[in-house]
């Protein structure tokens, strides 16, 4: 329980004190071990949390981090504000105030089947006038760690007033209440306190939970308080497969070997155990050597382009090698360790040579040959009337290429304009395939870099 009130720079709060006294009282009925600090300095606040986690972790149990007091934001991260805070600028705000995202994760370390319960009425006013571009109102919306519910006095970016009439703030008044009902879940108790709230303030104040648990908890049992010094029950309802996905999904989060290695450790056949390991693989450097040495070199089943010694995990590649006037090479690879250089030599195209022939022309074949021959020469006269009316692209020179390349076209007219339609035809030969025809109609204006 941290409450901070007499602020060294800025005028003091007045509830804060009462508030953490009387939430204090109300969670040592339920059983939990309470430690208070009050107005307390960057030192203290510092080595306050450092015991507070030490002690959730070796004891276990439901943890519970309640903090009344001035708080700020700062690029989307939240900071508590000690009594000594001076906060003359915003670039000093990460050394003068205490980082709620550290206490977050570090109480967030204890797996999915732990409680944590975290509860912020700091959502005020900014009252250093000098950090205001820390963030002018409330708190920043977090991403809460596994299993730990985060309940703010109000909604990211708004205020929560401080209630100066009374003795607690209207979140108090509402948190005290919950925490008193016997056999109420803490997650159903947090929203009757955001509807409490919500109501008595004339919809002007909106608290906001983050997060969830995986195990039910409530502050007391359905009949009777526990004994003072003893820990309200925690009943677990955790589905062992949801308890896996959330240890996998921590750990995907995490991002390190050591968190999945924990994944493992924990389910060593679970559903994402082969993921897991395909990620601690070690890379391995892979190189394909072809001949000739400048063939282009490709793998078919991945993403990321070819390169020599590229960094790869142990597994079946499809490897595909080609070179224009060489024959295409596909083939799967098993890379492992030791076995890390792919050597492929292509073979170059067969081009046969056709045998002599005697060709045996009749007399009718002659006179179709000549009907061809005059039928062509009339549809070449009607080509050359007919050019004189339509606009045809022609080009200056027939392509060549050795390799592939992208040939780019912009069609004029003999008049030096831009067609508004045109056809492209050509004929692709390859040395051992017979000549494929193609067709392209293009129209609609600017053809400059049509492929």
């Amino acid at each position: 329980m941290i409450g901070n009130a007499a602020y060294e720079h800025t005028k003091p709060l007045v509830n804060t004190l009462n508030d953490v006294n009387d939430i204090a009282k109300e969670l040592k009925a339920t059983g939990f071990q309470v430690t208070t600090l009050k107005n307390a300095d960057l030192n203290h606040l510092i080595d306050a949390v450092d015991s507070f986690v030490a002690k959730l972790h070796q004891s276990g149990g439901v943890g519970l981090l309640y903090y009344s007091g001035h708080g700020v934001q700062v690029n989307g991260h939240n900071y508590l504000v000690p009594v000594d805070a001076r906060l003359k600028r915003k670039s000093r705000v990460k050394y003068e105030a205490f980082s709620l995202d550290d206490a977050l994760s570090r109480m967030g370390g204890r797996g999915a089947g732990a409680i944590n319960l975290v509860i912020l009425d700091a959502c005020r006013d900014n009252p250093f006038v000098a950090a205001k571009g820390a963030g002018d109102k409330g708190l920043a919306r977090v991403d809460a760690p596994e299993s730990t519910l985060i309940l703010y006095a109000t909604k990211p970016g708004a205020t929560a007033s401080d209630n100066p009439g009374g003795r607690n703030g209207l979140f108090t008044k509402h948190l005290r209440k919950a925490i008193k009902q016997p056999g109420v879940n803490v997650e159903v108790s947090f929203s009757e306190v955001v509807k409490g709230v919500y109501r008595e303030s004339n919809r002007e104040q909106y608290p906001w939970k983050e997060g969830v648990l995986l195990s039910q908890f409530n502050f007391l049992p359905a009949h009777s308080p526990p004994r003072t010094g003893q820990a309200a029950p925690v009943t677990s309802t955790v589905d062992p497969l949801q308890l896996e996905l959330a240890h996998w999904s921590a750990a995907v989060k995490c991002g390190s070997a050591a968190c999945l290695q924990d994944y493992l450790n924990r389910y060593p056949q679970g559903q994402f155990s082969g993921i897991a390991r395909a990620r601690l693989a070690p890379t391995l450097a892979f190189t394909v050597k072809p001949t000739p040495a400048d063939a282009r070199v490709r793998i078919l089943n991945i993403v990321p382009a070819y390169r020599v010694g590229m960094k790869l995990k142990p597994g079946s590649y499809k490897i595909e090698v080609s070179k224009v006037g060489y024959q295409r090479h596909v083939a799967m690879y098993e890379l492992k360790s030791g076995n890390q250089v792919y050597t492929v030599e292509l073979l170059p195209n067969q081009v046969q040579a056709s045998a002599p022939r005697v060709d045996v022309i009749t007399e009718q074949e002659i006179r179709a040959r000549r009907e061809n021959k005059a039928e062509a020469e009339r549809q070449a006269q009607q080509e050359i009337q007919t050019r004189q009316v339509r606009q045809r692209l022609r080009l200056k020179e027939p392509l060549q290429y050795q390799d592939i390349k992208n040939y780019f076209i912009r069609p004029t007219t003999k008049t030096g304009q831009e067609p508004a339609a045109f056809r492209v035809s050509f004929d692709l030969h390859n040395r051992a395939e017979l000549p494929v025809h193609y067709e392209v109609s293009i129209s609609g204006g600017y053809y400059d870099g049509v492929r």
